[in-house]
């Protein structure tokens, strides 16, 4: 009999060691979430594509730091740091001297995306995007949720168009009428509907696609769908 409880608890405490493991493999819950830092230079804008718990890719969308770009270490932190996330399952990689402030905003940024996968994430601020015309870069909307509802929506247009993969602002001074009247319409009749199939505009069918798919991508990571 007493054998029997010895065996019962080397079994209660392999449990106990093994459920942190079980649980830490599937922290994650798939799909693909985007992180988001502001910067004056250029919006940081990741996206974190999660597939059976665990990380399988991360893509740096904003601000794309290419061979032209002035500093050789961002060109390669921009370069190595996706696929060292992916390697080690985590942010904390390697820093490049040189390029400090590029791989603390891609972990900033890499962090609320994995926040947000793991149901760790407390604000309620939300990131979709998608692609526009190929000239025209990412449609980048952000979105406040509050009771289960959308609040707002915010268009984020590049700061410098010619180093970013952000859409322009396509405010006033915009040539192109239909998707002037998008960009200003469609946040506002969005919140009023409450809806992802917005269709208000005659002749920007393409940019009207891409900023319903960016409202649904951001609705999905806050555990919605309208």
């Amino acid at each position: 009999m007493k054998r029997l409880a010895n065996i019962f608890l080397i079994l209660i405490l392999l449990l106990e060691i093994i459920s942190p493991v079980i649980s830490a493999e599937n922290k994650y819950h798939d799909g693909s979430y985007i992180g988001y830092v502001p910067d004056k230079h250029g919006d940081v804008v990741i996206q974190v594509t999660i597939d059976q718990g665990k990380i399988d890719k991360v893509e740096i969308i904003n601000p794309v730091k290419g061979e032209n770009y002035p500093s050789k270490e961002a060109i390669e932190a921009f370069n190595k740091f996706p696929q060292e996330v992916v390697n080690k399952q985590s942010t904390e990689v390697d820093l490049i001297a040189g390029a400090t402030k590029s791989y603390n905003q891609y972990r900033e940024a890499t962090n609320m995306a994995l926040a947000i996968s793991s149901g760790e994430y407390d604000r309620n601020l939300y990131y979709g995007i998608a692609k526009d015309y190929e000239d025209h870069g990412y449609v980048l909307l952000k979105v406040t949720i509050e009771k289960e509802m959308i609040k707002k929506i915010e268009i984020i247009p590049a700061h410098d168009e010619k180093r970013e993969e952000l859409a322009g602002n396509k405010g006033f001074r915009y040539p192109y009428y239909p998707a002037k009247k998008l960009y200003n319409e469609f946040p506002k009749v969005a919140v009023q509907e409450q809806s992802t199939d917005i269709d208000i505009v005659s002749g920007a069918t393409v940019s009207t696609d891409a900023y319903n798919h960016a409202l649904k991508q951001a609705l999905k990571q806050a555990g919605l769908s309208l």
